[in-house]
């Protein structure tokens, strides 16, 4: 009998895989672990522990910041300060869990373990309507980005533990769903050769686009290079022509004291447009602002906001929402007073949105966060970021077949999906 197989007869719900061990199911939470210096080697265990409710995360906030600090990459999604609000105020989505991968040294049992990282998982029983059961990096309405958090240190092996957590503890006809990764991050290059390297099937389902700012050598450079000779007239007269109607000015949330009065105007401002007609504004549901209240405050002590004002006789006509993770940016909310719209007030807070990056170094890039093809943001920015979407067999051989199936299960769907009137019409017969 194997390692392995001695580890599954004594608890079916742990693997252990070149000192890898998972553990899902129930399994009480292991001591927390304090923030201490830990050198990763041949050593290190990794061991995965699955938490459903938001309170038994709090006590872990001090090592869910240190581990931020010492990340891959940012993920804001995956930080303690937006994800706990998250689950805490149930933002529309399935039931999540949160995988979380922590590392112990077998050659110092005393030592307390260290959180490596953060998976925020849903369980899904179909994968768009097919019969493969999906663990998906859980993403909800109001996300930045979806890539899991991992300790820079040891990223590679934390990949592999929440995978070997997922072939054990999962049925077999189970596939990981990656549904949002950006293909120039660190996280996917990662992932891909982890994947390669232990010889694991994936498959990319989805390609898409979107906009993505990207600084030139200064400002004007970059406005000069936007839109079309009309549209930035357009811009200069629709700016001139509102200025004739009071002061205009563009200001930035500074202080700690202006939070709130802040967020109160910008879910008023929300809310008088359409979408608090449609009831998707933040201010119709009470969990929805509390969770901007938590994370806008936050965000704010921890020097990852960037809440920009265009004002009108000092009153808000435009405000706009922005979390930084240097070395990039997520272009979060926008809100506009609808009855000025023929002065495009969203698009004059832009322009002031893009003079400020360029006063920002650290800043890189700046995520729209946009639909592709959006009328707005594809005008206004230049760069564009690619993304996809991608599936990953755990590594049972059902998992597998499975995965390979997809494009064909899917061709079937969209077969069995036509109207069988349109089964006997010819091409050429059908209109436009």
């Amino acid at each position: 009998m194997t390692e392995t197989d001695r580890s599954l007869a004594e608890d079916p719900r742990t693997i252990i895989r070149g000192g890898i061990e998972s553990r899902g199911g129930n399994a009480p939470m292991a001591k927390l672990p304090q923030v201490t210096r830990f050198n990763f080697g041949e050593t290190s265990r990794f061991t995965v522990q699955v938490v459903a409710d938001w309170r038994d995360l709090e006590p872990l906030r001090p090592q869910w910041v240190e581990l931020a600090e010492n990340a891959l990459e940012p993920s804001p999604f995956a930080e303690n300060w937006m994800l706990i609000p998250a689950l805490r105020y149930g933002l529309p989505g399935d039931a999540a869990r949160v995988a979380l991968v922590f590392a112990s040294d077998t050659a110092f049992p005393s030592h307390d373990a260290v959180l490596c990282g953060v998976f925020p998982i849903e369980e899904k029983a179909r994968f768009r309507g097919l019969p493969t059961r999906v663990v998906r990096i859980w993403s909800h309405i109001y996300s930045v980005g979806s890539d899991p958090l991992v300790r820079q240190e040891c990223a590679p092996a934390c990949i592999r533990a929440f995978i070997d957590w997922a072939r054990a503890e999962q049925p077999a006809q189970t596939l990981i769903h990656f549904p949002e990764l950006r293909v120039d991050s660190k996280f996917f290059e990662l992932l891909i050769e982890t994947l390669r390297q232990d010889g694991r099937n994936y498959s990319i389902v989805d390609v898409w686009k979107r906009a993505m700012f990207q600084p030139k050598a200064d400002a004007q450079q970059y406005i000069q290079s936007i839109g079309t000779a009309h549209h930035r007239h357009e811009w200069r007269r629709q700016e001139r022509r509102l200025s004739e109607k009071g002061a205009i000015t563009f200001d930035s949330l500074d202080s700690v004291e202006n939070v709130q009065p802040w967020l109160d105007e910008f879910i008023a401002l929300e809310m008088r447009g359409w979408k608090g007609k449609q009831g998707t504004a933040f201010g119709c549901g009470a969990g929805h602002r509390a969770w901007l209240v938590d994370v806008v405050r936050d965000a704010f002590e921890r020097r990852r906001l960037m809440m920009l004002a265009l004002r009108l006789d000092d009153k808000a006509i435009a405000m706009r929402l922005s979390f930084l993770a240097h070395p990039g940016s997520f272009a979060f909310k926008i809100a506009f007073d609808e009855s000025l719209l023929k002065f495009s007030p969203g698009v004059l807070l832009e322009l002031e949105n893009i003079r400020r990056l360029h006063t920002m170094p650290e800043i890189e890039w700046m995520d729209s966060l946009a639909a592709p093809n959006h009328p707005l943001m594809d005008r206004v920015w230049k760069g564009r970021a690619a993304f996809v979407s991608l599936l990953v067999a755990p590594g049972p051989w059902l998992g597998q077949i499975l995965l390979a199936s997809i494009p064909l299960l899917q061709t079937l769907k969209r077969l069995c999906a036509r109207r069988p009137q349109d089964a006997d019409v010819h091409p050429q017969q059908r209109s436009d």
